[in-house]
């Protein structure tokens, strides 16, 4: 990673995703997909891990399969255990990430604006 982007091995070619603008990765069968907030997508043969391992604090893991940016959440609904992204889409949190997920965004929001919009 260089900065608020990250360079991703997509097919024959690189590609430069800039971390503002990704809502955010998923994998499914070993394929990594990046969701940006214009609702295009990019899929690259790539892990999880590695991605997270190169992703700046405000990325959160909230399934096994899904990380997305804390930044870009429009919001919650606590009954469903999902999240509504400002794109749109719709992703599922585990239902062991949710208190963490909570925890996250109450310190992520007290640390950048002063109050917590989420908690």
């Amino acid at each position: 990673m260089n900065g608020d982007s990250l360079i991703l091995k997509c097919s024959q070619k690189l590609l430069k995703v800039e971390l503002e603008t990704v809502t955010y990765f998923a994998v499914n069968d070993y394929l990594l997909t990046v969701f940006f907030l214009d609702g295009s997508s990019h899929s690259c043969c790539s892990s999880l891990k590695k991605v997270e391992g190169e992703l700046p604090e405000t990325f959160f893991k909230i399934s096994r399969s899904c990380l997305l940016n804390v930044a870009l959440i429009q919001s919650l609904q606590p009954k469903e255990k999902c999240v509504i992204m400002q794109n749109g889409h719709r992703l599922q949190v585990a239902r062991s990430k949710w208190p963490g997920l909570r925890r996250f965004l109450a310190q992520h929001n007290q640390s950048t604006n002063g109050g917590s919009t989420f908690s």
